[in-house]
């Protein structure tokens, strides 16, 4: 029979590898009695006949050569029987393969009971290893919202801070600017803001120079009063007068009196000459309305001049002849003296000259007459 040809065979082969010493030779070998082979059962004879009558002939063959048979080998799945651990009761379940561009093939794949539970236990395993994937995922993803959160909150942090310093600067420049304006005020209460800003932003610039040096400066041929009608000339050129002693009851007074409020007072009280000049005495009663005193000193006292120039409550008027300043006659402040003895005038036809220091010896070389001296008395 075909069952007692391969039960013999296998017998045979397991007796050849129990003979077999370690290095794969035979030592020795027993002789070992096979006992018949019992009959086949009617199952297992219906068992052995689903193998391949080529699958048998191997078997014998290798028996025979002392070589162990690996049926596997070179072999498709499909041409061995089933596995003894399947149940023989067993019914394949079919299921769908997903076809990633076509959808589900039409095509099913058989998968046995222990094939689904294993496929399951691999299935539990897959998703405990996406839900820690995704439990890592998602702590990384909060750490780097955690990191944007505080790089944000710094950010802000900065962006307050310089805020805040820039908020305080300002303050403190604002503080500052006050203050200054405060102090030039008090030094310069004459200052008349309202006028100046009708001027060039050229002009403004003039007169902000001598301000902050807390001198009250005024110019005849400024922009606004160039053209105005005074003398034969206008006040351009004739407006001397009356623009010094603006300047002379502005800084002394500290009252804000411009060139063309003494320009209209001046036409009123009969000012001018005419040749276009002013006479003293409009210049000496104006001034005393304001509780300014007027005194002259000779044109050589350079000592009483000096004493005035040095003395911050008072202002020398002085009458220039031809020269750097006028080709005829000219009235012209002197208004302090540098710690070298250099003279500081106001001269009120050229911002230029008022800049400059002077030496007394080139200013008295074009000095036309004495000197007036104005103090605040009251």
């Amino acid at each position: 029979m075909m069952y007692a040809r391969l039960l013999a065979a296998f017998a045979a082969m397991l007796l050849s590898l129990l003979c077999f010493d370690s290095i794969g030779t035979a030592a020795n070998a027993p002789e070992y009695i096979i006992a018949e082979a019992e009959p086949a059962s009617v199952e297992t004879e219906a068992h052995l006949e689903q193998i391949p009558e080529e699958t048998l002939e191997a078997v014998a063959e290798a028996v025979g050569s002392g070589v162990m048979y690996t049926p596997m080998a070179g072999r498709c799945l499909d041409d061995m029987p089933l596995s003894l651990a399947v149940e023989e009761t067993a019914e394949p379940t079919v299921i769908a393969v997903k076809d990633a561009e076509n959808g589900y093939d039409t095509a099913s794949v058989p998968v046995y009971a222990c094939q689904i539970d294993d496929m399951a236990e691999d299935l539990a395993a897959l998703e405990a290893e996406l839900a820690e994937l995704e439990r890592l995922a998602r702590q990384e993803e909060l750490a780097a919202y955690r990191r944007e959160l505080e790089a944000r909150r710094r950010a802000e942090e900065e962006r307050r801070r310089i805020a805040r310093e820039k908020a305080e600067r300002a303050r403190r420049i604002a503080e500052a600017q006050a203050a200054r304006e405060a102090a030039l005020r008090a030094a310069c209460p004459g200052y008349d803001a309202a006028f100046i800003a009708t001027l060039t932003a050229e002009e403004q610039a003039e007169a902000q120079y001598f301000y902050e040096q807390g001198y009250v400066f005024y110019r005849q041929n400024w922009s606004v009063l160039d053209d105005l009608d005074y003398g034969n000339e206008g006040f351009g050129l004739c407006g001397c007068g009356p623009t010094c002693i603006a300047a002379v009851i502005s800084n002394l007074a500290g009252v804000p009196v411009d060139p063309e409020e003494m320009r209209v007072y001046g036409l009123s009280v009969g000012s001018w000459l005419p040749s276009g000049g002013t006479t003293y005495g409009f210049l000496i009663e104006t001034a005393k309305k304001y509780g300014i005193s007027a005194t002259q000193i000779y044109a050589g006292d350079k000592k009483a001049l000096f004493e005035a120039l040095r003395d911050e409550n008072k202002l020398v008027l002085a009458t220039m002849g031809p020269g750097d300043f006028t080709l005829g006659a000219h009235f012209m402040l002197f208004r302090g003296i540098t710690d070298e003895g250099k003279i500081l005038i106001a001269d009120s036809y050229s911002y230029e000259h008022s800049v400059k220091e002077w030496d007394y010896e080139e200013l008295y070389a074009q000095l036309k007459s004495g000197y007036w001296i104005f103090e605040k008395t009251e």
